[in-house]
């Protein structure tokens, strides 16, 4: 339930991100079980040593949530998270 990145770098001098494109609209109104899904998937991660990342969401709200036209719920804008 979360976007997926799969590339992060830099080029002449500008950072950029590649992520997963999602075919849906940004939601007014979302019921809370998905964005919590979302939430729970992210927070928990670990590196690679089992390290937890501290990944927080800091801005959760409906404009972050895409509802796709598949009927899948993605939660979006984790990168500066």
């Amino acid at each position: 339930n979360t976007v997926q990145t799969y590339h992060v770098g830099q080029l002449s001098g500008q950072y950029f991100m590649v992520i997963e494109f999602v075919n849906a609209v940004a939601s007014a109104r979302c019921p809370e079980l998905h964005l919590a899904r979302g939430l729970a998937y992210a927070h928990p991660e670990t590196d690679l040593t089992g390290r937890p990342l501290g990944i927080v969401h800091r801005d959760g709200g409906p404009e972050n949530i895409m509802l796709a036209y598949k009927d899948d719920v993605k939660l979006t804008d984790l990168g500066i998270a």
